[in-house]
């Protein structure tokens, strides 16, 4: 039976926070193309203003859409990673996988990295953000969950206890 790994807010950080970027950079554009933007003495933003708060926001925009153009929802079930990117699905071995990690750092904000033997459809390395779970110590419950399945499907068995 599947278990669903990936955040249901998955689809969030995909599509709607890089939309939300672009709403903020087209507002910004209209307005200043409009000359609405003005210093606080009533005079107009120079040129060389505009064109660096427009470079400043596509910058941001695009690191946001290079950032989440990666993420992919995860499933597993005893054998297979089911990946998806919400326009296709595909199916990875187990046995395929090579390492599961997870990013250090602020846990608010982190992600799980799955390395692949060779690649797939989506690349040799699947993202994804894990559901929010509390924990207090160690890796993620569901790294702590891949690590074991994958172990055990490559016929690794003193990996599998030793986790």
């Amino acid at each position: 039976m599947r278990r669903t790994l990936s955040s249901p807010l998955t689809f969030f950080w995909k599509f709607a926070v890089p939309s939300l970027f672009a709403a903020g950079i087209g507002y910004a554009v209209v307005v200043q193309c409009l000359d609405a933007i003005r210093n606080r003495d009533g005079t107009l933003l120079a040129y060389g203003a505009i064109c660096l708060s427009i470079a400043v926001f596509a910058a941001v925009f695009a690191w946001a859409v290079g950032w989440t153009i990666r993420l992919k929802r995860v499933e597993v079930d005893d054998h297979a990673l089911y990946v998806s990117n919400y326009r296709s699905e595909i199916r990875i071995p187990l046995t395929d996988v090579c390492e599961v990690n997870e990013t250090t750092g602020d846990r608010r904000y982190f992600y799980v990295s799955i390395d692949l033997r060779k690649p797939s459809a989506f690349g040799q390395r699947i993202i994804f953000r894990p559901q929010f779970r509390w924990y207090w110590s160690g890796l993620h419950p569901a790294v702590r969950e891949l690590q074991p399945l994958c172990a055990q499907a490559r016929g690794d068995q003193g990996a599998a206890r030793a986790n």
